[in-house]
């Protein structure tokens, strides 16, 4: 049930772009569009309460359309102190995107992503378990996966000065492997 709900949400989201590009028209150019970071981004996954991250992305444009590349990544790491347990989670997505932007007044807009990519989890815990050189043994455990990934991102952005523009950055990663929320600060260069 859940897919038929994330299918139809990508369709409608996919066909309210499709209409919106049916606007002025402008010239058959491609063009750099964008490039922009997210410091701090903050992360809700599956076995991951919070985690922080960076997201790097740079885009291109061909009339109204807009193609994006971007790359995140995403760390946790918990420890009780010297020779406790620790763990660590990291997420690591690589996403091309389609998307748009709109013009909501002079000086905000609102730009919408959809995508595929390629997500990578790493998760490394190490236990301490009493035995061995005065007590300190340990045994250590590492799980990985891979997975596509269908990443969805919208941008609130407010255009501060001609190219500098300041926002909120949403992101969502629907996969196999454990879904992934997103929200950070926003910094973007306009070309």
């Amino acid at each position: 049930m859940k897919t038929k709900n994330i299918l139809t949400l990508l369709f409608v989201a996919f066909m309210g772009i499709a209409a919106f590009s049916q606007n002025a028209e402008r010239k058959n150019k491609l063009k750099f569009n964008s490039f922009s970071f997210t410091l701090p981004e903050f992360s809700i996954a599956k076995g991951l309460n919070i985690g922080l991250g960076v997201t790097l992305d740079a885009s291109v444009s061909y009339n109204n359309h807009v193609f994006a590349f971007a790359y995140s990544v995403v760390d946790k790491s918990s420890s009780d102190g010297w020779f406790e347990d620790s763990s660590s989670i990291r997420f690591v997505q690589s996403n091309f995107l389609y998307g748009r932007e709109f013009r909501s007044s002079e000086h905000f807009f609102i730009d919408i992503y959809a995508g595929i990519g390629f997500l990578n989890y790493d998760k490394k815990e190490q236990i301490f378990n009493g035995t061995g050189f005065l007590g300190l043994g340990s045994e250590k455990m590492d799980e990985s996966a891979s997975a596509i990934g269908f990443p969805v991102v919208m941008k609130f952005r407010y255009l501060f000065r001609e190219h500098f523009s300041l926002g909120i950055r949403v992101a969502g990663n629907f996969n196999s492997v454990s879904n992934l929320a997103s929200f950070g600060l926003l910094f973007q260069w306009n070309y």
